[in-house]
């Protein structure tokens, strides 16, 4: 009798086990979020090869200005632009896998409709010639072309890219995309998707971080984004995503505490911007 009362429990508490063991198998893990650290060289180059790919052959949405056509002028200034911006955080960011060698460059895309700008991961700088015309001195570019470098770099992107499924991403930067999951085309509309919203203190501590940057990387006056708001309409897609900006007192933005103010230049404006730029933008 005893033999059979410990049988049975001995197959109760085996079953119980099982049961036990069957629920934790079937739990599946929650993805873990990369840091900057992990986005690695070889995942950005591989990721940024494949969404410029996708903005190349989709020319119904990303027009390209011709890059041959507009060597001399447009791009000759542009490509200058970026790579000043450029070069401080390749060179400071080795560590992490970034190439001096790699060379970024910058697209404009014809679309006077809609004012936007945006870095690819790998560093290619993309921004419509909407907000171009929009934008009318140097130092206001510049501000623009930093803040995207540093939002690329810092955890706001990689915020983007785990909201879109960061298993999707690593897919793509892998090339091991199956029918059906996220594509290449779809990361690329999400960096002009005017439904997702950049949290507020993130906007905050990219522009402290892109003043910064400003000022240890050129002569330009760090708070070209005051003009630009005080000159635009904020009804672009790169203000859409930023809408914190629309509410934010000025007088802030231009109080941020600097580390090391010596670094600060006062430049907004050397002329090339006009005349290379803005007169021949078609």
């Amino acid at each position: 009798m005893m033999n059979e009362t410990f049988t049975k429990s001995t197959v109760k508490l085996l079953f119980l086990v099982v049961a036990i063991i069957g629920i934790f198998s079937s739990c599946k893990k929650e993805p873990v979020k990369p840091t900057p650290n992990d986005f690695t060289f070889e995942v950005r180059e591989n990721l940024g090869a494949s969404l410029n790919e996708a903005i190349f052959n989709n020319n119904e949405a990303f027009k390209i200005l011709d890059k041959d056509d507009y060597a001399d002028n447009v791009y000759f200034y542009m490509d200058s632009m970026m790579k000043q911006a450029a070069n401080l955080y390749r060179f400071n960011n080795t560590d992490s896998g970034w190439s001096q060698d790699r060379i970024w460059e910058s697209f404009v895309i014809q679309n006077d409709d809609e004012n936007y700008a945006f870095c690819v991961p790998g560093g290619n700088f993309y921004i419509s010639t909407g907000f171009l015309k929009e934008i009318q001195e140097d130092f206001e570019l510049y501000f623009v072309m930093a803040f995207e470098l540093t939002m690329m770099q810092e955890e706001a992107v990689l915020d983007k890219l785990y909201s879109l499924g960061i298993e999707d991403i690593a897919a793509i930067s892998y090339g091991t995309v199956e029918p059906g999951d996220l594509s290449a085309d779809d990361v690329v509309l999400s960096f002009i998707d005017p439904t997702f919203i950049y949290d507020t203190s993130v906007i905050q501590e990219v522009d402290k971080l892109t003043m910064d940057y400003i000022c240890k990387s050129s002569d330009y006056n760090r708070f070209g984004i005051i003009d630009l708001i005080e000159n635009s309409d904020m009804q672009g897609l790169w203000f859409q995503t930023r809408p914190s900006y629309a509410n934010r007192n000025l007088d802030n933005l231009s109080e941020i505490e600097m580390d090391d103010l010596s670094d600060c230049g006062n430049r907004k404006r050397t002329g090339l911007y006009e005349s290379l730029v803005l007169q021949y933008l078609p």
